[in-house]
């Protein structure tokens, strides 16, 4: 095989290395982990399920979580698709224009010497509070723009 060749420790052994065989028994050795951590640390299924519950879980009910998977790899993918715009258009305008770098980068370095674990939360509040603004004013006002038509007899 391609991916198997012949080491010789000694001269005149012959024994194949199989390359291929390494990343399986990883992870095997990392599936019997798992489930010694979930054992002995006695932590309850809702938080980390014991691997064969999830073996179970994915021959009971593998057809719906394959179609629950759809649409969070289009939104996975979506907002990589709008971070590398994003990411792209703003180091082209950085790189190509000194005014927008001199007004941009100093953020830039300032933003990269915050934790990124201490930052999450106060993004998570903010996102929260877009979404609960949207929805408090443009709500009502889109229903209010409705118009209805009432059927007379």
């Amino acid at each position: 095989m391609a991916n198997d060749r012949v080491v010789s420790p000694t001269p005149g052994v012959r024994r194949r290395d199989h390359a291929w065989a390494r990343p399986l028994i990883f992870l095997a050795l990392l599936v019997v982990l798992w489930d010694l951590i979930v054992r002995l640390f006695d932590i309850p299924p809702y938080l980390i399920p014991k691997p064969w519950d999830v073996a179970l879980a994915f021959r009971d009910e593998g057809g719906r979580l394959m179609l629950e998977a759809i649409p969070t790899t289009i939104a996975t993918l979506g907002g990589f698709a709008l971070s590398v715009i994003f990411g792209v258009g703003t180091a082209m305008l950085i790189a190509g224009f000194k005014p927008v770098e001199s007004y941009v980068y100093p953020l830039l370095v300032f933003s990269q010497s915050i934790p990124k674990v201490a930052v999450a939360p106060l993004i998570g509040c903010v996102l929260f509070w877009l979404v609960e603004v949207v929805e408090r004013r443009l709500v009502p006002w889109h229903a209010s723009q409705r118009v209805d038509v009432v059927a007379t007899p």
